[in-house]
């Protein structure tokens, strides 16, 4: 039996079915009013089983040596005693991190106390740490609304990694819990010095080690039509570098080739600003311009500095609203560096398989869904600046030619700009701003 089969007996067995959709069209549509109609962790799939529902997260992938990783285990611990602080819930279940199981929290006392110890003595045993914990009141495993993760490797074409996911109800609640969470995030940074971090909205999966599951895979292809704020990080299969590849090799399928498509919060650590050819004084003007985003600068060793960015308020951005701006501006100044064909599913499709994965081809699209010339979703996009579809935009110029029609226009490139111009001036580039090729739209006469 080769692996496709056995994966598809698999599914089989845990009842979802590779004839019938996990979600039918009509449930669909259902899941996806839900999501926009409520602040709360929206949930599908079977009560007491494997559910699965969209809620925010953030994760740091650490690049670090050997003989760092005593030290990281110490920092992760204490992150999740501080974490273990801010939650409002009890947790459930934790996975232990020696018998590679999930225990309840009523028979975790012991483990709790001595979680550190417990974590360095399994890590000097086998080179590998992986701890877990969830609050979710839905399932032991499986889309938690509070959960934690972390793992930690010695080899540095992996990055260790914790992974966080928080309640949005909570966090949304009021502004003194946004604060918390956001001081609390930057703190992590500052302890840990990640390579990457990042922060959004995802099918909720931290704690169920689902990670690139069937299931999420299927989900995501249907949230990713419907909303361009839903992000897709998978630690399992992506959070790999050929950082130190001696032949100068760069897995452009791993997250080690580049940024990740900002939606939210991102980080640009010293390695990635120097990659950008950039200062971080020249990115942070470069994000002047937005009052709503904010830009915290990060200590690095050798005197080096970091960015966290967060672009405005966490959103959802249903595709029929249009493409935001913020996501747009940001993705303009890390496309150099971006790591458009990161690998962003686990399991390939077989044939007349009903449950749909994003494509290669699909995936590298996504990722470039904020680009200028993008068009995903295929037939539903929006352009923001003029409300028009795609198929609607008549009037659109590239910057640098020459102006078709009087009247006034706006580019994505200054979107605080709107600039009258006669047919036949040419339409500026803004070549200072490093936004990269610039189009105009037409935003009427008045």
């Amino acid at each position: 039996m080769n692996n496709q089969e056995q994966r598809k007996l698999e599914i089989e067995e845990n009842e979802m079915s590779t004839i019938t959709p996990y979600l039918t069209e009509e449930e669909q549509v259902e899941w996806i009013e839900e999501i926009k109609a409520t602040d709360k962790l929206w949930v599908t799939g079977y009560e007491g089983e494997d559910a699965y529902g969209i809620g925010p997260y953030v994760t740091f992938y650490i690049y670090h040596s050997a003989e760092e990783a005593s030290q990281l285990i110490t920092q992760f611990v204490e992150i999740f005693n501080e974490f273990n602080q801010i939650k409002n819930e009890e947790w459930v279940s934790f996975k232990h991190p020696v018998k590679d199981i999930f225990i309840k929290a009523e028979n975790a006392q012991t483990l709790l106390e001595d979680l550190e110890q417990t974590c360095q003595r399994q890590y000097t045993r086998d080179d590998f740490l992986s701890f877990a914990a969830t609050a979710s009141d839905d399932t032991e495993i499986s889309s938690a609304v509070w959960a934690t993760y972390f793992r930690v490797t010695p080899y540095s074409d992996t990055y260790s990694v914790l992974k966080m996911n928080f309640r949005y109800a909570w966090y949304k609640e009021s502004e003194e819990n946004k604060e918390k969470w956001h001081r609390f995030v930057e703190r992590c940074i500052d302890k840990l010095k990640p390579r990457h971090a990042y922060s959004g909205f995802e099918i909720a999966q931290a704690a169920s080690l689902h990670l690139g599951s069937y299931e999420i895979n299927s989900l995501e292809k249907i949230v990713t039509q419907a909303f361009y704020g839903v992000d897709i990080d998978h630690p399992s299969f992506n959070g790999s570098n050929t950082h130190d590849d001696p032949d100068g090799y760069v897995n452009e399928r791993k997250l080690g080739s580049g940024v990740r498509t900002p939606v939210w919060s991102f980080l640009l650590d010293p390695y990635w600003i120097t990659k950008l050819n950039k200062t971080a004084e020249e990115i942070k003007a470069y994000f002047s311009c937005f009052k709503e985003v904010e830009v915290k600068e990060i200590e690095y060793p050798e005197n080096q500095t970091g960015l966290w960015i967060r672009l405005g308020e966490l959103a959802m951005y249903p595709v029929e609203d249009g493409v935001p701006v913020l996501p747009i501006y940001a993705n303009a100044l890390i496309k150099p560096i971006r790591c458009d064909e990161l690998k962003l599913v686990g399991y390939a499709q077989w044939d007349d398989d009903p449950n749909e994965h994003l494509s290669y081809d699909e995936g590298i699209a996504w990722m470039r869904r904020f680009d200028e010339d993008s068009s995903w979703p295929e037939g539903k996009r929006v352009n923001k600046v003029n409300g028009l579809s795609l198929e609607e935009e008549k009037l659109k110029e590239k910057g640098g030619a020459l102006c078709p029609q009087t009247g006034y226009w706006q580019t994505p490139a200054r979107p605080d700009l709107r600039q009258y111009f006669e047919q036949g001036e040419i339409l500026p580039t803004f070549s200072e701003l490093d936004w990269g090729e610039v189009y105009w739209y037409w935003a009427g006469r008045e």
